[in-house]
């Protein structure tokens, strides 16, 4: 089964040697922050204003902000300032003197307001430095539960925030250049040569992060990534040696996770590798224990989505993967999950959902060989063989020695029934 052909890191933290305890109580001053944050930039939730005419929606509005920033102190990317600290800035609030006084680079403001039984939620990300606002959305919601719409928008808006956050550190490292730049630095930059789905990419990235390692050899964050650039030469065939990248992505995963435990991003690279390695039981337990240290985490669940699938349990699968999807729905990053969707919905038949997944994959990522072969197994299936011998066509140009047979050389994981099947369909669009 093809499962997660890529998973996208998230930015975790810097150097297990020089990190601070996320601060998510008491009081935390902008001179302890100066000293300790060093060159990671920092963020702070501001309390969200209640734009309603109750006063007692003042009450979900500060809730909110809490549970926000307690969410992204589990992503443990940047540092964020405690709420005693945070809240003390409400109303009209001078951004730039905010910003010097908590030595933060990024602010996160919001507000809330509620009409009869619906309430909408904005939300916006500002870069203080530029004074450019990086991010912003707005959540229509009708009223049910309140702690469950709590809930639901501060784990979506964390994943959404942190995916643009890192977006925005790696563009700022690809600015300066790779000559001027430290450990966390390379490491953005490593990111967003990662998050592309090509076997140059993947090569770049890994450079970037062993240059990382090489600043600072205790960095557990770039040892999880440069533990996912072996998984996915590995499973993408981008390698002389599958074994040798398996045993390689498995190796920097357990040095990552032995270093820092406590870091959900170290227990994604492990599940992946472990699963990549054709032990989805292992990968599952270790995706598993991801989701339970940060379950705003997209990459969490596609990852556990992975080890499900791979497993057998295909409904399961989906419903991670969904869950993914719902936590970051509408950043650079989505295709990925969808990714891992489409030849999950093949395998239980659902044959039209796999060909809008897949599509929403090749719009992101056209020079993506095996996005055209999950096309070309659900238009078959649906009897649409133009369509799929015209995908196939493509991605034997992108992958000229692609084949059924390397195929399930490439990704390792026997299934024999799932496997006729999907044979078969590729035998329909013209792949021996």
């Amino acid at each position: 089964a093809t499962g997660t052909w890529y998973v996208m890191r998230g930015a975790p933290e810097r150097p297990v040697a020089a990190r601070s305890e996320p601060a998510t109580s008491g009081g935390t001053d902008a001179a302890m922050a100066a000293t300790t944050f060093s060159d990671r930039p920092a963020i702070a939730v501001l309390p969200f204003e209640n734009l309603s005419d109750d006063p007692k929606q003042a009450v979900f509005a500060d809730g909110l902000a809490e549970d926000l920033i307690s969410r992204l102190s589990s992503w443990r990317s940047f540092p964020v300032i405690a709420r005693g600290s945070s809240f003390h800035y409400r109303g009209d609030v001078d951004l730039m003197q905010m910003a010097k006084e908590l030595t933060v680079r990024y602010v996160v403001q919001g507000s809330v307001r509620r009409v009869e039984d619906r309430i909408r939620v904005s939300v916006q990300l500002i870069d203080t430095q530029s004074g450019k606002n990086l991010w912003s959305r707005t959540y229509d919601r009708k009223v049910t539960d309140v702690f469950e719409l709590q809930d639901e928008i501060s784990s979506t808006v964390a994943a959404s925030l942190v995916a643009d956050l890192t977006r925005a550190e790696g563009e700022r490292a690809q600015q300066r250049g790779t000559r001027n730049l430290d450990a966390w630095s390379l490491y953005q930059l490593g990111l967003q040569h990662l998050n592309r789905l090509s076997a140059k990419d993947m090569a770049e990235a890994r450079a970037l992060f062993e240059q990382a390692l090489a600043l600072e050899p205790q960095f557990a964050s770039a040892m999880a990534a440069l533990s996912d650039t072996y998984s996915n030469e590995a499973i993408m065939g981008w390698t002389d040696s599958r074994e040798s990248s398996a045993a390689l992505a498995l190796d920097w995963a357990h040095r990552a996770v032995k270093l820092d435990p406590g870091d959900w991003a170290g227990h994604v690279a492990l599940g992946f590798a472990l699963t990549n390695s054709g032990d989805p039981r292992s990968g599952g337990a270790s995706a598993q224990r991801a989701v339970e240290l940060n379950p705003s985490a997209p990459e969490g669940w596609t990852t556990l989505a992975y080890a499900k699938e791979i497993s057998g349990d295909l409904q399961g699968g989906i419903e991670a993967d969904e869950h993914a999807i719902r936590l970051d729905p509408q950043s650079t990053n989505t295709p990925r999950y969808f990714d891992n969707l489409s030849m999950t919905y093949f395998d239980v038949g659902q044959y039209e959902a796999g060909l809008e997944a897949t599509r929403k994959v090749i719009a992101a990522f056209p020079d993506y060989a095996y996005a055209y072969v999950s096309l070309a197994t659900n238009a078959a299936a649906l009897g649409r063989l133009d369509e799929a011998r015209a995908a196939i066509a493509e991605a034997r140009r992108l992958y000229p020695n692609l084949s059924r047979a390397q195929i399930q050389k490439d990704f390792g994981v026997s299934r024999p029934e799932l496997d006729a099947r999907r044979n078969a369909a590729l035998s329909q669009a013209g792949l021996d």
